[in-house]
């Protein structure tokens, strides 16, 4: 059964300050409830990440809130502390879905969720409840699940109906022998690393957690669960291991070993 994984929700901090990973998390149960729910999702069902799944969602929160307000004391019984705001508030999402087979961007857009009355400007700064209803009940609540709504609704559009399923994975190291021994690589010498770097590039193209990543090489490159790999910001700046956990013919799942946060577009040799 061909599976999709829905990626914890980021946010761009340069819209959205204080974003809390909390957040993400919670948005995220969100879409998978709703996927759960959306007939038109068929055969497709959320997965984890291993093994590694078909299809990947990755979403990013641009905003999250009031845009025009007046200062409200709260209710000291509110679930939420601190001041609340009346006006309009909405949340944006930006998204892409990835075919992770084949290492490739499916298609993106924004899905976007408004309601009046009461909300927060700067929910970052406020404890919220995402279980509570009375987050349910407000501007932001009713905003942000019809922002999940519309965003399951125009990713279900690109997925096959129920027993319609014209889409094939591809099969796990589905390569030729011929054509693997056309664009096998020399190697090159390497410092302490178990597995040399080859003499190709690649990139991250998705960022499943805090260490599994995947990347836009595969079998196809010569490449094999186990083989370890070079990442970095820049090619000049190869500094983490990536370690193979799952390959297919053009992208691959990987363990993540450095210092600083991967992201994706990160350089892989």
């Amino acid at each position: 059964m061909p599976t999709i994984l829905i990626q914890a929700f980021s946010a761009d901090t340069n819209e959205i300050t204080g974003w809390q990973q909390s957040f993400g998390k919670a948005l995220t149960d969100m879409a998978i409830a709703e996927v759960a729910h959306d007939r038109k999702f068929g055969a497709w069902t959320p997965a984890g990440t291993t093994p590694m799944p078909d299809l990947l969602l990755v979403g990013t929160v641009t905003r999250f809130g009031a845009e025009t307000v007046a200062m409200k004391a709260s209710s000291p019984h509110s679930s939420f502390p601190g001041a609340q705001y009346s006006g309009r508030c909405s949340v944006r999402i930006s998204w892409h879905l990835i075919d992770v087979g084949r290492g490739s961007e499916l298609n993106s857009g924004v899905a976007n969720g408004f309601e009046k009355g009461k909300g927060f400007k700067d929910p970052a700064k406020v404890a919220i409840d995402f279980g509570d209803s009375s987050f349910d009940g407000s501007a932001l609540g009713k905003a942000t699940r019809q922002a999940i709504s519309n965003l399951v609704a125009e990713v279900s559009t690109l997925l096959p109906a129920r027993n319609q399923i014209n889409w094939t994975p591809v099969p796990r190291d589905s390569v030729s022998p011929a054509a693997s021994s056309s664009r096998s690589r020399t190697k090159e010498p390497t410092s302490g690393l178990p597995n040399p770097p080859r003499g190709f590039e690649g990139k991250v193209t998705a960022v499943l957690g805090e260490e599994l990543v995947i990347i836009s090489l595969g079998s196809r490159n010569g490449l094999k669960k186990g083989d370890v790999l070079h990442v970095g910001r820049t090619i000049e700046l190869l500094q983490g291991e990536l370690t193979l956990e799952d390959v297919v013919s053009d992208s691959s799942k990987a363990r993540y070993k450095g210092a600083e946060k991967i992201q994706i577009d990160w350089i892989v040799k």
